[in-house]
């Protein structure tokens, strides 16, 4: 039994290694072949920056959900969305001690806050319809759309990239090929994250839910945090807060509205005790950015918010 779990737990750190491995090169591999194929560069952005990041969670989502494990799907959905509000401003305020944002956010936050609240409102009821599922999925175009309208118009010199036609027609079957091995790595990693997931819970006797908002939540919130990481060292902070920004709307309106397609939706008690977290921690972010000031003692508050949440958790298993 004891070597039955070493390996479950072996599996699942695999598992969930590859399926953040697979997502990034696959971003990495659309934006190269978006390129090859003269695709300007607004588009490449929206299409695979800004819905690059929630790739984990939509791709665990959808196969949890089509597994019957729903409630996986949304455990991680919501622990993710805690995780990476609460990480940038920790980052933030220990690397940088205290940050004055240069750029005001207030249509994204307004976004984001009325995008939080609609989430919560749907699945505050312990249930998620088809119906909820398609104006969630109507909002995220609507959304989308938003980001292309409101962006600069770049002129895109990149596509000029000086090679021969038989070479950018190599390189397109070259990238095309990487995508689909990263598909398959995704398709797999996810079928096998999940199973790890419920074999991993049934042998320790602990909640599926629990091990999804924690360990496979701060998992899928790698991508952001690691953008984040690299956007402090190179004074980009107004870009990796965008992309939480992003990220979290696209996950409350994307990756579940698309899950309910492939089956129902559970929701458990662990992700409804998780649901007033979210809010705190959305209002908390959307404060302290109206401000225009993250320091260290936000900082603070965010690690003490997340450790009082996890200590919350381990009291529901």
């Amino acid at each position: 039994m004891i070597l039955g779990l070493f390996f479950w737990i072996f599996l699942f750190i695999v598992c969930l290694f590859a399926l953040i491995k697979s997502s990034d090169k696959l971003v990495d591999s659309a934006k190269d072949l978006g390129l090859l194929l003269s695709v300007p560069t607004i588009i490449v952005g929206i299409i695979f920056l800004s819905l690059g990041t929630t790739l984990p969670e939509m791709i665990t989502g959808i196969v949890s959900t089509a597994s019957g494990y729903s409630e996986i799907g949304v455990s991680n959905v919501i622990g993710t969305m805690i995780v990476n509000i609460l990480a940038i401003i920790i980052l933030i305020g220990f690397i940088k001690k205290e940050y004055e944002l240069k750029t005001s956010l207030r249509k994204d936050l307004i976004f984001l806050n009325f995008l939080t609240l609609l989430f919560v409102l749907f699945i505050v009821d312990l249930k998620y319809t088809i119906i909820e599922g398609i104006i969630s999925l109507i909002l995220l175009i609507t959304y989308v759309i938003h980001l292309y309208v409101s962006r600069e118009k770049i002129i895109d010199s990149q596509n000029n990239l000086g090679l021969t036609k038989q070479q950018i027609n190599r390189r397109i079957i070259n990238k095309t090929m990487i995508m689909l091995v990263c598909f398959a790595l995704l398709y797999f990693s996810s079928k096998y994250l999940v199973k790890s997931i419920v074999t991993i819970s049934d042998i320790i006797g602990i909640s599926k839910s629990f091990i999804a908002i924690t360990v496979v939540a701060i998992g899928t919130s790698l991508p952001e945090i690691f953008v984040a990481i690299s956007a402090i060292k190179k004074h980009e902070l107004e870009l990796t807060i965008g992309n939480i920004i992003g990220a979290n709307i696209i996950n409350s309106l994307g990756v579940i509205s698309l899950s309910v397609l492939f089956g129902k939706i559970l929701i458990s008690n662990i992700a409804f005790f998780a649901i007033p977290i979210l809010v705190i921690t959305t209002t908390f972010f959307i404060i302290i950015l109206n401000r225009k000031l993250i320091n260290w003692r936000h900082a603070i508050f965010a690690a003490t918010i997340y450790l009082a949440f996890l200590s919350g958790l381990v009291f529901l298993i």
